[in-house]
């Protein structure tokens, strides 16, 4: 993280439309706040994950998809599986231009793949397997979520269905942007979720 500091020295320009400017402050090792343990993040984070190692955390934003996204310079700088997290956001992205206000309580987070050029023809199935990979961490959380409705529409939203009842609802989605640089695609992956109880 120290070295990501400096690389980030003096460059605070942004593609953002968003007249309020962002400070993101990157800190050696974990701070304490209000709503975000990660204390207890990195407790809970397999050592062999590959996502999510080095983390970012802000309490309120916009979008965690745009903090990356519309950052070419930091999005260039960090490296892959990078994770920003937040508690809330007011502003978050969906397909087709859809925003979404996301309240504390949420799960909130976008990360960064880089992807070789050679295998841009897989960029297609990313949405797809993370569509999978969080209906799977919801299934395997704890015991007793092993039976918990949830379920993918395709391609990119989870829905929800509480015990006891015939209405599914949408819970969460997932929302994948690539830019190209220097010969490589920079995935930003970010997903938004609401709160399920099994």
């Amino acid at each position: 993280m120290r070295d990501l500091s400096r690389a980030l020295n003096g460059h605070y320009r942004s593609r953002s439309n968003d007249p309020n400017p962002k400070c993101v402050f990157i800190h050696p090792s974990p701070m304490t706040y209000a709503y975000f343990s990660p204390k207890q993040y990195f407790q809970f984070l397999p050592r062999t994950s590959k996502i999510g190692q080095s983390l970012a955390y802000v309490e309120i934003t916009t979008s965690t998809q745009t903090i990356l996204d519309k950052n070419p310079i930091l999005l260039k700088t960090l490296p892959s599986g990078f994770c920003i997290v937040a508690t809330s956001q007011l502003n978050g992205r969906g397909r087709a231009g859809n925003t979404w206000i996301s309240p504390r309580g949420s799960l909130l987070f976008s990360y960064i793949i880089h992807l070789p050029r050679k295998l841009s023809f897989r960029l297609v199935f990313v949405q797809y397997l993370v569509s999978l990979a969080i209906v799977e961490g919801i299934r395997t959380y704890a015991d007793g979520w092993e039976d918990v409705n949830v379920s993918i529409k395709w391609p990119n939203d989870v829905y929800g269905k509480a015990r006891g009842q015939d209405r599914w609802e949408k819970i969460g989605g997932i929302i994948v942007n690539s830019t190209y640089v220097d010969d490589d695609f920079i995935l930003v992956v970010g997903t938004l979720s609401t709160f399920i109880c099994p």
